[in-house]
């Protein structure tokens, strides 16, 4: 299906896939993917650094000076029996319809799709979605690396706002930087099913039992996690590509900055 085989068809709801939250007062949507329900198909958007191993988005086109253009995220229009089934189901959704599609959107009447085109930026390629709502129709689908690769659907001329967030659990967004995060990894010899403290070899965890105020802790989860990390191509793009947090529940400060920047030296 083709983008124009939407035009004039009612957006029945808007589907989040692993959705952030956004700082009180910030217009928008922000999660790793973003999906359009309309009537006979679905508008779906998703971030190649999550959900594929391809680094770039879909390729829309080709600039003035011959440089392929594409949006940052992957596109694709599904026929709507397929849309729900693209991603995982165990991943976490939010469904946004009825009246609380219309006061996102700011109408009283079913929003319709009345045209969708790539708009070139300073900053990025964003697909500009008017929806037939009148003076405020104008919404936009921009990629975000710096957030976890996630999508943004906002008005036109607004870009969500995530000033500070922490990963404190397996709720938070990025929380596969958490040390329990079950992304097994081999160090020394061993398989160690996550970088937390309950999964070391029982001679670690002696080791820093009895001197529990020494730096060792800090210096087997660095070469935890950087394992973690070298072996897992996804979550090292993923984490190479980031703002990092303000604090991950069971790092050290600055600990994970470290191993960002020794992933850096070791995959220039």
């Amino acid at each position: 299906m083709l983008l124009e085989d939407l035009y004039f068809q009612q957006l029945h709801h808007i589907e989040l896939v692993e959705p952030w939250r956004l700082d009180n007062g910030t217009p928008g949507l922000l999660a790793g993917a973003v999906l359009l329900h309309f009537e006979d198909g679905v508008l779906a958007c998703w971030s190649p650094l999550r959900y594929g191993m391809r680094p770039t988005g879909t390729v829309q086109g080709v600039s003035v000076n011959g440089v392929l253009t594409s949006p940052g995220y992957r596109l694709s229009v599904l026929p709507a029996e397929t849309g729900d089934k693209r991603f995982d189901l165990t991943l976490l959704r939010h469904t946004i319809s009825g009246h609380a599609l219309k006061d996102l959107l700011g109408t009283d009447t079913a929003p319709r799709l009345m045209l969708a085109n790539m708009v070139l930026d300073d900053a990025m390629i964003t697909l500009r979605l008017r929806l037939g709502l009148g003076q405020n129709s104008t919404w936009q689908l921009s990629y975000l690396p710096a957030l976890d690769g996630s999508i943004s659907f906002s008005p036109q001329g607004h870009t969500p706002i995530v000033r500070t967030w922490r990963v404190e659990n397996a709720d938070s967004p990025a929380c596969w930087l958490l040390p329990e995060s079950p992304y097994p990894f081999v160090l020394a010899g061993r398989i160690w099913p996550s970088a937390h403290l309950n999964h070391w070899p029982l001679a670690l965890r002696k080791a820093w039992q009895s001197q529990p105020d020494s730096t060792a802790y800090r210096t087997i989860l660095h070469e935890a996690l950087a394992a973690r990390f070298q072996q897992h191509d996804q979550l090292r793009q993923r984490l190479l590509a980031m703002q990092l947090p303000e604090s991950v529940k069971g790092l050290p400060e600055g600990l994970l900055l470290e191993v960002v920047n020794e992933l850096r030296r070791l995959f220039r």
